[in-house]
């Protein structure tokens, strides 16, 4: 700042109430320079030594730049060292060159510029930052004046001396306005602080107030009050529900609960000097400026609602373990929101009832037709899945139906100082995806239908573990299959090793407790003939069966085949035949042959049985003893008897006018229709010289014995000694062989004969040899 000389007899000093002369408001501008001439020097130094010299018309060179006074007056100061005189200058605030911010000059005896932009940092005296931010625009000269002394005295060394010996009259009302605004300025100036309370309302977990929100001074004093922002941060890191800047606040969530607060437009304790090469130098306050601060943490405990979904077992078993997964979560679902007790997650207790219904499909609300059978419980810390099992009541799928889970959360069921953090009681009412479904188990109850026709049928009963008739809907494939086993009793659920499937029938739909019977189906004689009866003589019972299938429906269960069960057989014995000719007679004799037919006799669409017989004469002997001999039938009958079914059977009647020994030998056939075309076999070819089927032709006096001769064994014999091998009656006896056969037959029946008169002769004395005896 220029400082101007005015030594006696220039005039009076300007009063600092008497307005500026350039007509620059209320500042006053006078003219200053930046040091004393050399004549008034050399003057000063004359005057020193006793030798008077006048004062020049213009003792002074350099002034302060117009435009920079702001606000203030000139005053009277001590001249610096060496000098001598009254000297005067400015005492009040400057305008800057780029901005027109308030400034102090803070450098005396040096013409003040206006200030430009740049500068450096000034943080050394925070009490004139806060006068000048607080005061900078004042238009109150005596607190200008006041301004510019604390500059000049505290931040101005060289000059300072020159302020506090001013001679100006008003100097004791500046020092005095000085002293009040450093006072003032000691208390208030910053750096400042705030540093906000939260603390719960008395009682309270989740809400509170918060204190100390006021702004502190670097001293320690409390401001006036300061419109501050309060902001609460939650555990998770959001905000949360608060009444504003008030510092009542409520947590939205359990967890810590954070406070920090802004204080805007607060005076800067710092600023910037600027410096301008020649002149004096300038101080500028810092902007204002906001000021934060964090305070003390809280946690606050929130009651809160947990609640579930649930993804019960879809298909389940009957005999099952009866439990349900709970997936649970918060009502809000931020899992942030789950209360904390002592640091911990607070436990909560679900219940979980289930009911059972008979309907087996699903329904999104509980059925009023469903009954409860059982319940359990589970304990969890925080969201997450929670395991429940039925331990009460039925644990296991007592039968099919629909079984739902109900979970529920009962605050008055948790333990009593856990209660608090809960804000209510909770059930499940979207039952869809916790319901259960036990699919009923199907049991086809069967009988296989011989309908006598040479077709069976497949009568299947539908039975299940449910009463649910409505929503069992299975569709079931029959097949016929055969085997060389016998029934079973209850049948197997493996199938025997030789199991041969002979058709599958096409498939019947039908609900649990409906009955339906099948198409016929042509019993496959082409297979039981050749691959049973014929192919082996002892497989003389093979067994055709039914079996059963169905697949699992959303219902039902899959139906696993059951194999020769006793009611699903139809046994096929290999048809037989006992025969009993007519009796003894004198001839002419009427002879004919009853056969008996047991057994299963093929029938049906292109399908023939029928018996034949052939007669045999043995012999002219009457006796007895006689040799068969099956090789030229003596009779034939014309046609077969067509056989439809098992019973009795009479041959053709033959008149027998020559004496003799006679004997059937019958044939049972069947014609039917094979994979390759009409095919024929021999079921049955009654052996030769069996005693049953023998007439004896009695002379017309001899005494007609009724028994049936024991024949000799037969020279030749196409019965059943192997049976079914082909359908050739006779065994050809040719050749020499033949007549081998013949003599040998002759031979012995001579020797039986000589053997029985011997006998009779021995009773009567007779020993005499007889034509017949001899050959």
């Amino acid at each position: 700042m220029s400082t101007s000389q005015e030594p006696d007899g220039l005039g009076p000093r300007p009063s600092p109430l008497t307005p500026p002369a350039t007509g620059e408001g209320n500042r006053r501008k006078r003219s200053i320079i930046k040091k004393a001439s050399s004549a008034v020097l050399a003057a000063a130094l004359l005057a020193g030594a006793g030798v008077s010299m006048a004062a020049p018309a213009q003792a002074f060179g350099g002034t302060d730049a117009p435009g920079t006074h702001r606000v203030g007056a000139s005053i009277q100061i001590a001249p610096p060292a060496g000098g001598f005189g009254t000297w005067t200058t400015w005492a009040g605030t400057f305008n800057t060159a780029n901005d027109n911010k308030p400034a102090l000059c803070i450098t005396e005896n040096i013409p003040a510029g206006m200030t430009p932009g740049g500068g450096t940092p000034f943080t050394s005296d925070p009490q004139i930052m806060y006068l000048i931010g607080v005061y900078g625009n004042t238009t109150d000269v005596l607190t200008a004046e006041g301004l510019a002394y604390l500059g000049h005295t505290r931040d101005d060394p060289a000059g300072a001396a020159q302020w506090i010996n001013s001679p100006d009259p008003n100097i004791g009302a500046i020092k005095a306005k000085a002293a009040a605004l450093l006072a003032e300025a000691n208390a208030n100036a910053g750096p400042y602080t705030v540093a906000p309370k939260v603390a719960f309302n008395p009682g309270s977990t989740k809400a509170g107030t918060t204190s100390n929100t006021q702004l502190v001074s670097a001293s320690g004093t409390v401001q006036s009050p300061v419109p501050g922002i309060l902001t609460y941060i939650n555990a998770n890191g959001t905000g949360f529900a608060n009444t504003g800047d008030t510092g009542s606040w409520t947590a939205a969530a359990s967890g810590t609960v954070q406070v920090s607060e802004s204080v805007p437009n607060v005076p800067a304790a710092t600023g910037t000097a600027y410096v301008v090469p020649g002149q004096q130098t300038m101080l500028v306050a810092g902007d204002r400026t906001t000021v934060t601060g964090a305070g003390n943490d809280v946690v606050a405990q929130t009651d809160f609602q947990p609640v579930a979904t649930s993804n019960a077992v879809q298909i389940a078993q009957k005999g099952d373990k009866l439990s349900n997964v709970l997936h649970v979560t918060t009502s809000t679902g931020n899992p942030n929101d789950w209360a904390f007790a002592n640091g911990a997650p607070v436990p909560a207790t679900f219940q979980v009832d289930v009911y059972q219904d008979a309907s087996l499909v699903p329904s999104a609300t509980l059925p009023a037709s469903a009954k409860k059978i059982g319940t359990g419980s589970g304990s969890v810390s925080g969201p997450g899945d929670l395991s429940v099992n039925i331990t009460s009541g039925a644990t296991t799928a007592p039968a099919a139906g629909t079984y739902y889970y109900v979970a529920q959360f009962i605050k008055a069921s948790q333990p009593a100082n856990l209660q608090q953090y809960f804000t209510g009681d909770w059930t499940e009412t979207n039952l869809a995806t916790q319901a259960s479904v036990v699919k009923a188990t199907p049991t086809a109850v069967t009988t296989a239908i011989d309908n006598g026709n040479g077709t069976i049928a497949d009568k299947i009963t539908m039975q299940c573990d449910s009463t649910d008739t409505v929503n069992t809907v299975m569709t079931v494939t029959p097949v016929l299959n055969s085997s060389a086993a016998a029934p079973v009793t209850g049948g197997t659920t493996t199938a025997p090793a030789d199991n041969k499937i002979q058709a599958t029938l096409p498939a019947v739909t039908l609900h649990c407790g409906e009955t339906v019977t099948t198409a016929p189906v042509a019993i496959p004689w082409d297979s039981i003939v050749n691959d049973y009866w014929n192919a082996n003589p002892s497989i003389a019972k093979p067994t055709l069966y039914f079996t059963e299938t169905a697949p699992t429906t959303p219902t039902t269960n899959q139906l696993h085949p059951v194999y020769l069960h006793q009611d699903e057989s139809l046994v096929q014995t290999n048809p037989t035949v006992s025969t009993q000719a007519s009796a003894n007679g004198t001839v002419p004799v009427t002879a004919t042959d009853l056969a008996t037919v047991t057994g299963t006799v093929p029938t049906g669409t292109g399908v023939s049985t029928a018996i034949d017989w052939k007669l045999f004469k043995f012999a002219q002997d009457t006796t007895g003893s006689v040799q068969a001999v099956c090789m030229n039938p003596f009779w034939t009958s014309a046609s077969p008897v067509n056989v439809p079914a098992a019973g009795a059977y009479t041959s053709a009647p033959v008149t027998l006018t020559d004496s003799g020994t006679y004997g059937y030998v019958e044939t049972l056939t069947v014609t039917y229709p094979g994979t390759s075309g009409v095919k024929t076999a021999v079921l049955h070819t009654g052996a030769c010289g069996e005693t049953s089927e023998s007439v004896v032709a009695f002379p017309v006096a001899a005494i007609v014995t009724p028994d049936k001769p024991e024949l000799v064994a037969p020279l030749a014999n196409t019965g059943d000694i192997t049976p079914h091998q082909g359908t050739n009656d006779l065994l050809l006896v040719g050749g020499l062989a033949g007549l081998g056969a013949m003599i040998l037959a002759l031979i012995t029946i001579g020797a039986v004969r000589v053997q029985k008169r011997k006998a009779a002769a021995m009773n009567t004395g007779d020993d005499t040899t007889h034509a017949d005896e001899l050959i």
